[in-house]
């Protein structure tokens, strides 16, 4: 008989990261959540609720394909929003 281990959850504000860096929710039903970039830095933003939290940095490469504009448009949109990590 094969024992399944349990995913283990991680809760931040109202962001849950599931299995890795890029598996992130919303604890509220119906919130998609959006990963950005800015350089290499990686982020998760709920438009909802208006909050976005750090992932990390160069997780993927996804940062390597976009540009400046995006960077500073991404900026911008965080400025607007609460940080809800710690």
């Amino acid at each position: 008989m094969e024992e399944t281990q349990e995913v283990q959850h991680i809760e931040v504000g109202n962001f849950v990261i599931g299995e890795f860096w890029g598996d992130v929710e919303c604890k509220y039903e119906g919130h998609e959540v959006r990963l950005i970039n800015i350089g290499r830095s990686h982020y998760a933003v709920c438009d909802k609720c208006k909050t976005f939290i750090w992932l990390g940095s160069n997780l993927s490469s996804s940062w390597r394909y976009e540009d400046e504009t995006t960077w500073k448009e991404n900026t911008i949109l965080l400025g607007q929003y609460e940080f809800a990590g710690k």
